[in-house]
């Protein structure tokens, strides 16, 4: 619905329609829609053009602005909405056990409108949705709302236009600056409340130095219409071409597709009739219901995936479940709220128990599922422990026995004989390579010692390309730190050589992979193609780890099956490429059937409690299954 306290303006309905169209169609059809994610964008320059017509009207006419109705009525508008969202997802994943301890966390952050300086926090890099979190899409709502904060009381103080224009002026400039301090970390550059703030700020600066602009005469009129033209055309494209991956979004790209929204929300506002032609029925139906749309879609996404819906079946789902229940959130929820016809009592004592739900299953929850991982946190502890170990020498040796050998009545002989120093062991791959390894270094061996590794998260062994899991799901780009083409040499020069090396990797390179060696497309481990690549990144890696370490002995470890991959049948082939390795290396290379290890236990929950990675003695020290694998696997191997 158009935001009150301003003349509705043709066309926004239509724009927001589309903007959330792309959104949904990104989540659901990311390799189709790879760039659908500037919808948010287009979102973001549509708040603030709005919002700050609203506070400039209200000022110049009242000479004040009322925080408090302004603040009652962006409740009205977006809470309850929201509010339902939360408690429907606490209470229905608590009951199907899908409320892990991360997802808690996330509930609670979503509903302190913090969602995305809790994924700053998570180092959770925008556009990888392995987790799923069903509020990971709240994020762009916990920005607008922190800026609802902010924007309303600046222009408030400032009063003058003049001062405003000045004060969002140099606002935007802060988010440049702030763009360009974070243009190399994925993380902040998506997520930053400052990073993203010129997307509203953009929209801001037009509403207060051209909404009251109208485009009368030919050339001015055509002069809007191609500037409207244009700017949908450049959206649509990038909508369509670029991917999440693409450094240009880092570097202000965001910002530029809300500049050219805010364009085409200019021209339209300044003439009517390209925004009647934007306001095309069904997308500006769409564009009236478009917040409930983009809450709902996609816990409704996760929810069925998580169900086990069959993967045809689960976009048109999807679809039709989001409009059917966001045009009955119109109805029953929010146009009695936002009318008045619910009196304030009753908001505040719904909305305080809706709050109060997503609390209590957010701090108890129901599920069995373990708790999450903190990696970053693990990697520190990890690289401590390397650090520590970069000696590559012992200086005392200890007595391992002695035996006395009579010959004589009066007379012994005493033999002492050296106990061999410990292994030095080091640990290469992703995450799970990470937890073994820190897991082994918290188990207090004396035969081996933990020394030189590389693990970096979620990094495939094969370099370069795009990753997805299957088809349909997100898209997104290895980080910069899976590229070890020189890295395991300096980290081996800093902490010095090993005897042995482990290797845990390939969850990532058993997904779909999009290589431009290869072609640039999509190909998995049962390509022939592929397959070849993937051998020769294998060989070199290995070959990296013996030149860079001195390691004798490199032990590869096969993959458990993922619980959530759509593809059981590619884990088999990585063994499969883990024995042409062996072929190919057989003097250094061993193969350690941790999977068969693990399966022949039927002890798999304990030993890998989220189904990927073992634990490492994090809070309880008893509860360590990297040691005990590293005892039953690892040691035998290298001693």
């Amino acid at each position: 619905m158009p935001s009150r306290g301003i003349d509705r303006i043709a066309g926004l309905d239509g724009l927001r329609g589309l903007a959330v169209l792309a959104v949904v169609c990104f989540h659901i059809w990311p390799a189709q829609v790879p760039g659908g994610f500037i919808g948010v964008s287009i979102f973001f320059a549509l708040s603030g053009f709005l919002i700050s017509s609203i506070i400039v009207r209200e000022v110049e006419t009242t000479g004040s602005l009322s925080l408090r109705r302004f603040s009652a009525r962006r409740a009205r508008r977006l809470m309850p909405v929201s509010l339902a969202t939360l408690a429907a997802i606490a209470i229905g994943w608590s009951l199907a056990g899908w409320l892990t301890a991360d997802f808690r966390r996330d509930l609670h952050f979503a509903l302190a409108q913090l969602a995305n300086w809790g994924h700053v926090l998570a180092r959770q890099r925008y556009g990888v949705d392995a987790a799923a979190s069903p509020v990971l899409h709240y994020w762009s709502l916990a920005i607008e709302e922190q800026l609802y904060l902010i924007l309303p009381l600046t222009l408030m103080l400032c009063r003058r236009r003049r001062w405003m224009v000045t004060a969002v002026s140099l606002g935007l400039l802060g988010s440049i600056l702030a763009i360009w301090a974070a243009s190399d970390s994925p993380v902040l550059s998506y997520y930053s409340t400052f990073t993203r703030a010129g997307e509203m700020l953009v929209g801001a600066l037009a509403a207060l130095t051209l909404r009251r602009r109208r485009w009368s005469g030919r050339a001015a009129q055509r002069v809007a219409g191609a500037v409207s033209v244009a700017g949908v055309a450049m959206l649509a494209w990038v909508v369509l071409r670029l991917d999440v991956s693409d450094p240009w979004f880092r570097h202000g790209g965001m910002l530029v597709c809300a500049a050219v929204a805010t364009a085409v929300i200019v021209a339209v506002s300044g003439v009517p009739r390209l925004g009647r032609l934007l306001d095309w029925f069904p997308m500006a139906r769409l564009g009236q219901i478009s917040y409930a749309v983009y809450l709902f879609h996609w816990p409704l996404l996760q929810t069925f995936r998580r169900a086990g819906m069959a993967d045809a079946l689960v976009p048109w789902a999807t679809i039709a479940a989001t409009l059917a229940l966001a045009l009955l959130s119109e109805r029953w929820l929010e146009r009695p709220v936002r009318s008045g016809a619910v009196k304030g009592r009753r908001i505040a004592v719904a909305a305080g128990a809706a709050a109060a739900l997503v609390l209590f299953v957010g701090a108890v929850g129901v599920s069995e599922a373990a708790p999450g991982t903190d990696f970053e946190a693990a990697a520190a502890d990890f690289n401590s422990v390397v650090a520590a170990n970069a000696s590559t020498t012992i200086d005392t040796p200890t007595l391992a026995s002695t035996t006395t050998v009579p010959t004589a009545p009066s007379t012994t002989i005493t033999s002492t004989t050296l106990a061999p120093p410990p292994v030095r062991v080091g640990f290469f791959g992703d995450s799970k390579a990470l937890d073994l390894g820190l897991g082994a270094a918290r188990g207090g061996f004396t035969e081996i010692q933990v020394a030189t590794s590389y693990t970096t998260l979620g990094c495939p062994t094969g370099r370069a390309g795009a990753m997805r899991a299957t088809a349909g799901a997100t898209v997104y780009e290895p980080a910069a730190d899976c590229d070890w083409t020189t890295a395991i040499a300096d980290v081996a020069a800093r902490f010095g050589g090993l005897d042995a090396a482990v290797v845990w990797s390939g969850t990532r390179d058993v997904a779909d992979r999009k290589v431009p060696a290869l072609g640039n497309t999509w190909m998995n481990v049962t390509d022939p193609t592929y397959r070849a690549w993937l051998l020769s990144e294998m060989v070199a890696l290995n070959d990296t780890i013996v030149a860079a370490t001195g390691a004798r002995k490199v032990l590869w470890l096969t993959l458990p099956e993922d619980p959530n991959s759509s593809h059981p049948e590619r884990f088999a082939v990585w063994t499969s490429l883990l024995h042409d390795l062996q072929a190919q290396r057989p003097d250094e290379v061993t193969i350690v059937d941790i999977a068969a290890y693990i399966a022949a236990t039927g002890d798999a929950a304990r030993l890998l409690p989220d189904g990927l990675h073992p634990s490492y003695g994090e809070g309880d020290p008893t509860v360590n299954s990297g040691a005990e694998l590293t005892r039953a696997l690892i040691v035998p191997m290298v001693t």
